[in-house]
């Protein structure tokens, strides 16, 4: 997928690359998994509810370069029931006096002690700490796994 919107950005909008995580969600016997492939973009956080970490498959190049077309590669990754799945964009932790080695950290931890809440409340919670102010667009998906039933 990222092969095919890599051509069509070099074909229409020669000069301006972009950012990108395709993630297709699945579901086999009851366990859900995450397909992703990341174009430079970055990573998506795994939230539950002990902890939050990055889904650190490396980032490949951006989408659009004048650059011959390259192999794109996916990481299968298992959701845990009850799990969220965190996608945002740069805007949301991006400042022009911290680095992201800095705001990256904040971010997870922020969402780890946030991570027990509904989904919209999540995303509020993490609007009102990290994009009150921003200097760019900011947008967040958030994805609930659903619980294994009790049964």
């Amino acid at each position: 997928m990222l092969c095919r919107l890599d051509a069509v950005l070099r074909q229409l909008h020669e000069g301006q690359p972009g950012t990108c995580v395709y993630g297709q969600l699945e579901q086999h016997a009851g366990a859900w998994t995450a397909l992703l492939a990341n174009a430079g973009h970055l990573p998506p956080l795994l939230i539950t509810s002990e902890t939050a970490r990055y889904l650190d498959h490396p980032p490949e190049a951006l989408l659009g370069v004048p650059a011959p077309p390259q192999a794109r590669s996916s990481v299968t990754v298992p959701l845990p029931p009850g799990a969220t799945l965190l996608l945002y964009t740069d805007g949301l932790i991006e400042r022009r006096d911290r680095s992201l080695d800095e705001t990256l950290p904040e971010l997870r931890d922020a969402a780890a002690r946030a991570g027990n809440q509904p989904p919209d409340e999540l995303c509020d919670r993490l609007l009102a700490q990290f994009g009150a102010d921003p200097s760019d667009d900011v947008c967040i998906l958030a994805v609930r796994i659903p619980a294994r039933d009790r049964n």
